[in-house]
């Protein structure tokens, strides 16, 4: 979180389990479109399925493998509530422009950095610029722990939800037990 200039780094079993926790995070209305890159793992569409949204996949740029920002605009609908952006090979997605579009649309923007980490825009590192970025730690990627994933944001609701999707649904803190109102007060999160 620190390299990429965010607030909050949650590390997960795998990139495809930080891609599913991220966009579960964002609790989309199934049936919800979400916009992605033809030139992606399939990875990007399982998240989409399992999360009952529908992928809609837009054209690539020559070059760069990464979506066509100008075709995007197009594949809009009213049920279009998300766009994952994939830094393709370490070439990265103009960010600054998607966000703009994104706002626009009051689309929530999702980076798949796994092939992105450490590349910059104007100094700023991709994987910063979305609501909510993830990447995998496979040795096939550009920095590795063998295995692994990690979910990064900067909305403190964002990664609190993803938290309790790693947790099964539980609200652990690791910071100790707080009080809740109207429960016993050794009463922990974990069991809410």
């Amino acid at each position: 979180a620190k390299f990429l200039g965010v607030k909050h780094g949650i590390l997960t079993s795998s990139g495809s389990c930080a891609g599913l926790l991220a966009l579960s995070a964002l609790e989309l209305p199934k049936g919800s479109e979400g916009i992605i890159p033809a030139v992606t793992f399939p990875t990007i569409f399982n998240i989409i399925i399992q999360c009952g949204l529908v992928p809609v996949v837009v054209d690539c740029e020559v070059g760069t493998y990464n979506l066509n920002l100008d075709m995007v605009e197009g594949a809009l609908s009213q049920k279009t509530k998300a766009v994952i952006a994939v830094h393709a090979l370490g070439n990265p997605v103009d960010m600054p422009r998607l966000m703009r579009i994104a706002n626009k649309h009051k689309l929530y923007v999702l980076e798949d950095n796994c092939d992105g980490w450490g590349t910059t825009i104007r100094g700023k590192k991709v994987g910063s610029f979305g609501h909510i970025s993830f990447t995998s730690f496979h040795a096939a990627h550009i920095v590795t722990m063998g295995v692994g994933g990690g979910v990064f944001t900067s909305d403190k609701e964002l990664a609190k939800k993803v938290r309790v999707y790693r947790d099964w649904g539980r609200q652990a803190d690791i910071n100790g037990p707080k009080k809740y109102k109207g429960l016993p007060k050794d009463y922990t999160p974990r069991f809410i």
